[in-house]
């Protein structure tokens, strides 16, 4: 039977760390401008004509365009609409406008890593979204039918039948109705493993901490999560700076905290953690000093009969100071 669990830690920065960026906004685009040309002319009327005789299919942006009049159908109405827009008409009211399509998923993940997860268990799916204004809204697909509608939720679980890869897509919408998307394709298996696995480790990011999420299966529970925070070797860095391990020291002195301190063969020096069930563990502000480098999270998972799994990790961006 599969056994899971999860280990939260919440690693507060000293200098704040980067939440989900901002992106700058983008042009708004005008309503009637079906073919997305930027301009509003007598092309798009020729688009909509075309498309209504079945010349042409208008893809999703196109459509949402072409409705001049917003009656939520593309019609001749749109296309007469348009033409009197370009002959300095008046038109009826409601008729044009802007619209926004500035939204952005910037994370989509899952409880369960991809090939881990078996038929027949729930698997969490959670999104994340970015928009200029308001009316922030997600849509789940699986394998291209809808299978939670439009809502505020940005979470989605899902119970696969059938093994197999399956492609699970996240629409986030704006308030104007255009949508960004992610697919995820997502393998399931028959069954769930026996040997003790650690299936999911990731990190997520707010205005001022990261919490890091380990998840196991397989084995004997309870697990027990052994963790490190090291430097990207890639940098150049072997081990944690001067300022690390003297901020560190500082707060550890002062406060009881279950990270340790410690130092390789090469006198590297290291986090080191131990964590149990559902246990979560916070390095409060000055704990650390992110400068221009990333740090890389190593887990591993230990069952109560003493396995221990292969690891995982994850890379926890630094934060660029001064």
């Amino acid at each position: 039977m599969k056994k899971t669990l999860a280990c939260i830690l919440a690693v507060l920065m000293s200098f704040g760390c980067c939440a989900t960026s901002a992106f700058a906004a983008t042009a708004p685009m005008d309503y009637g401008d079906a073919n997305c040309d930027g301009s509003l002319d007598i092309t798009d009327v020729t688009t909509i004509q075309m498309s209504l005789a079945k010349l042409v299919t208008l893809d999703y942006l196109q459509n949402l365009l072409a409705d001049f009049n917003h009656d939520n159908e593309v019609s001749v109405l749109d296309a007469t609409s348009v033409q009197k827009k370009l002959a300095g008409l008046p038109l009826p009211e409601g008729c044009g406008g802007a619209m926004l399509t500035d939204v952005r998923v910037s994370e989509f993940f899952a409880d369960f890593n991809s090939g881990t997860a078996a038929t027949n268990s729930p698997v969490t799916f959670t999104a994340k979204a970015s928009v200029s204004g308001s009316g922030l809204s997600y849509e789940f697909l699986v394998d291209n039918e809808i299978a939670q509608p439009k809502s505020e939720s940005n979470t989605f679980v899902y119970t696969f039948q059938n093994a197999g890869n399956h492609f699970v897509e996240v629409r986030a919408y704006n308030e104007w109705g255009f949508y960004n998307s992610s697919v995820m394709n997502y393998e399931v298996l028959s069954e769930a493993a026996s040997e003790l696995r650690l299936v999911t480790l990731y990190a997520e990011q707010s205005e001022n901490a990261y919490t890091f999420v380990a998840q196991a299966d397989g084995g004997t529970a309870p697990y027990t999560y052994c963790m490190t925070i090291k430097p990207d070797n890639s940098f150049g860095e072997t081990g944690l700076s001067v300022q690390d391990v003297a901020a560190f020291n500082d707060y550890a002195n002062a406060n009881v905290i279950k990270w340790q301190l410690m130092r390789d063969e090469a006198d590297n020096a290291y986090l080191y953690g131990e964590f149990s069930e559902g246990e979560a563990v916070s390095i409060n502000k000055a704990c650390l000093c992110f400068y221009v480098k990333d740090y890389v999270l190593s887990a591993q998972a230990k069952d109560a009969e003493g396995n221990i799994s292969d690891a995982l990790t994850t890379l926890v961006p630094g934060v660029k100071v001064g």
